[in-house]
């Protein structure tokens, strides 16, 4: 085999080793592009469920008061009026 015929197939052998370099780097940037995608997509979907949570609690009412610091005519208030609403809601259902 003369010179020229190893230098032809050490081309050849680089030129398809690149060749194979170039899919492999192209599979794998399609990849990334893909993954990029999906975490643009988890980060909206996070930032909106974050928004709505945080929304919610912003609606909640305030934690409920021991009732043993009101004073005892409040208190006394406060169960009357209970008392006569729930009364009149159980003498609304019995009428109907």
């Amino acid at each position: 085999m003369s010179w020229w015929l190893w230098v032809l197939i050490w081309v050849l052998l680089v030129l398809f080793a690149l060749f194979f370099l170039f899919l492999l780097l192209r599979q794998v940037w399609r990849k990334l592009r893909l993954l990029a995608r999906e975490l643009s997509t988890a980060s909206e979907r996070l930032a909106a469920v974050t928004e709505e949570l945080q929304r919610l609690q912003d609606r909640s009412p305030e934690e409920p008061q021991p009732a043993v610091f009101d004073s005892p005519t409040e208190h006394r208030a406060r169960r009357f009026t209970a008392t006569r609403t729930k009364q009149r809601r159980s003498r609304r259902r019995s009428q109907t």
